[in-house]
């Protein structure tokens, strides 16, 4: 048996019972055992295919044909659950790995958005640093001071502001309401970047190891999509379909791995075994080639010849010693075939 044919059917085999086996799992996930159990049972689907395969190719070469249809119809069947397992685990392991790196992807994304948001954040409360406020207590003071003079009393708390020294004192008033109230938002504001920057550090030290996980499935379909349909930028459809065609050919040439290597390693047990038990030759049903013409128009006229005719060469030989010594030992060796042959001695009663 060739060693090489051997590993390549159990690598191959053993690959497509895994993808049936997942297949088996997946079917019933969560439904402990009955999950195991499936899984061993599509798994040895596979090896069931390989073996009839193997079986009726052995049978054939040594010329037993009593179990070569039910053996034919059991590998087709295997084969055909073979290959709708292996597409289906095929997609479904796609579609997790699709999953598990979204989500892995999403995770970073979350934790560099988290640093973006913080320092845009932080960049908009020191954009308006640019003016210069005392504190709240600062502006407090003068309110109150301008509240107790007498300009306020005769404005009756700013309501009159006729006279042109009310309106002034009336202005300053407000100035300093308006700038108390922005000191107060600068506090709240530096409240909040201190806060934020303790923030971004908590959050650039998150993102430090975080990185991007590329997708090589995803990547190499593009680029078998990209030759098939001329463009750098498939769109979601032609992307699914290319990795559909891409997994289909996969499931096919798993089942045509197996299924031939199993017929080639069936025949060639099958040889062994004719060449362990008498050297015959493995049968055939093929015709010899003959020369002459393929097929006859009119039937060949037979000649009559002398009785004891020789041929060589495919030219009739004249009566001559040398014809009359070949006769001779033709006729001495079939005389001792009939002797040698028990078959031949029993006038050909078994």
């Amino acid at each position: 048996m060739d060693k090489q044919a051997f590993y390549v059917k159990w690598v191959v085999k053993g690959g497509s019972m895994i993808l049936c086996g997942v297949f088996g799992y997946l079917t019933l996930q969560h439904v402990t055992p009955l999950n195991f159990i499936l899984a061993a049972i599509f798994g040895v689907v596979p090896f069931a295919m390989s073996l009839a395969i193997e079986k009726r190719a052995y049978d054939m070469t040594i010329g037993d044909h009593s179990l070569a249809r039910p053996l034919l119809v059991l590998a087709v069947l295997c084969g055909a659950f073979v290959g709708v397992a292996d597409y289906s685990s095929a997609v479904a392991m796609r579609d997790i790995v699709a999953a598990h790196l979204g989500d892995q992807n999403r995770v970073t994304a979350d934790k560099v958005g988290e640093v973006t948001r913080i320092e845009k954040r932080l960049a908009e409360i020191r954009g308006g640093w640019k003016t210069t406020y005392l504190s709240p207590d600062a502006y407090q003071a003068e309110i109150d001071n301008l509240q107790g003079d007498f300009l306020f009393k005769r404005s009756k708390g700013c309501t009159d502001t006729s006279l042109p020294d009310s309106r002034a004192h009336c202005a300053k008033l407000a100035s300093a309401k308006a700038h108390k109230s922005m000191a107060e938002q600068r506090q709240k504001e530096d409240k909040e970047a201190y806060e934020l920057g303790i923030q971004l550090a908590s959050a650039k030290e998150a993102s430090a190891g975080a990185t991007t996980h590329a997708n090589p499935t995803e990547a190499a379909t593009k680029a078998f999509v990209s030759w098939g349909r001329l463009t750098l930028s498939p769109n979601a459809t032609e992307m699914a379909w290319g990795q559909n065609a891409i997994l289909l050919f996969m499931t096919a040439l798993v089942v045509s791995l197996i299924s031939i290597v199993s017929h080639i390693i069936g025949v060639d047990r099958g040889r062994a075994f004719l060449a362990a038990n008498g050297g015959m030759a493995p049968m055939t049903f093929t015709a010899p080639r003959l020369p002459g013409p393929a097929e006859a128009k009119e039937p060949i006229p037979l000649k009559a010849h002398d009785t004891n005719l020789v041929v060589i060469n495919g030219e009739a030989q004249k009566d001559s010693t040398q014809t009359d010594q070949l006769i001779q030992m033709a006729m001495a060796a079939m005389d001792r075939y009939a002797k040698s042959n028990p078959f031949s001695k029993q006038e050909g009663r078994a």
